[in-house]
C-alpha cells in the first residue's frame, strides 16, 4: 500500500469514494446527515489540493483503497489562556468496504501522524 498526496487524475475515484462514505451516514443517521450531494471539481480541488487543505490517498494494483481530506488549523493565536497549536484536522477518513480489516485505516492513521509532525502539527 502507497500513501500520497492526492493529485486531481484521482477527482473520479475520490467522488466515488466519498459518495459512499456520505450514503453510508446518511443510511445510518438520517436524523444528522442529509442524502449525498455529487462533489464537483471545483469543490474537490479546493478540498484536495488547496492552499490549507489536502487530501492522501491509500492505493495499490487495485486503485484507490483509502482517503482522507484534511486542513490545518491553527488555534488559540488571539487566546491570552492558552498556547496555540497548530492541528492537522481530519474532515472525511474512509476506507472502500471491499477493503476494510486489512490494516489500512491503522496504516493511514500513521501516515497522517508523521505528515502532522513534518508539518509542524501538535495534534491530530
Amino acid at each position: 500500500m502507497l500513501f500520497r498526496r492526492m493529485e486531481l487524475p484521482d477527482f473520479e475515484q475520490i467522488r466515488i469514494l466519498s459518495r459512499d462514505l456520505a450514503q453510508m451516514h446518511a443510511h445510518a443517521r438520517p436524523d444528522i446527515f442529509l442524502p449525498p450531494a455529487e462533489m464537483n471539481k471545483k469543490e474537490f480541488k479546493k478540498r484536495a489540493v488547496g492552499k490549507d487543505a489536502f487530501g492522501i490517498v491509500g492505493a495499490d494494483e487495485n486503485g484507490l483503497l483509502a482517503f482522507c481530506f484534511c486542513r490545518i488549523k491553527v488555534w488559540g493565536l488571539k487566546n491570552k489562556a492558552a498556547c496555540p497549536r497548530r492541528i492537522l484536522w481530519i474532515d472525511e477518513f474512509f476506507v472502500n468496504p471491499a477493503f476494510q480489516r486489512q490494516g489500512i485505516s491503522a496504516a493511514l492513521t500513521q501516515y497522517l501522524r508523521q505528515t502532522a509532525a513534518q508539518l509542524g502539527c501538535d495534534c491530530v
